[in-house]
């Protein structure tokens, strides 16, 4: 991940843009949160998770990174499971 960011970022220098990130279960490392919050022409990212539990701490190291939740929704894909999506609009914060 950090690698083709790095690589999108150095081909779009100057333009601003809206990411998407859609990490494995495990969610995201704090290297990723830190590129991504090191990104100034990204104000606004959609977080797709499918496990709540590493959603909600990348939620809480993206908040004290600057960026906080403006939008929220869970989907049922399969009911009758204990499985469900999560996508999340984040905004960066001016502190």
């Amino acid at each position: 991940v950090e690698d083709f960011l790095t690589s999108v970022l150095e081909e779009n220098s100057g333009k601003r843009f809206v990411g998407m990130i859609d990490p494995p279960r495990k969610g995201l490392t704090k290297d990723a949160i830190e590129l991504i919050s090191n990104i100034p022409q990204m104000g606004t990212f959609f977080y797709l998770s499918c496990n709540p539990e590493s959603f909600t701490k990348n939620t809480e190291d993206l908040q004290g990174s600057g960026w906080q939740i403006s939008r929220l929704r869970a989907f049922d894909f399969f009911p009758q499971t204990r499985h469900i999506e999560v996508l999340a609009r984040f905004d960066r914060h001016e502190r």
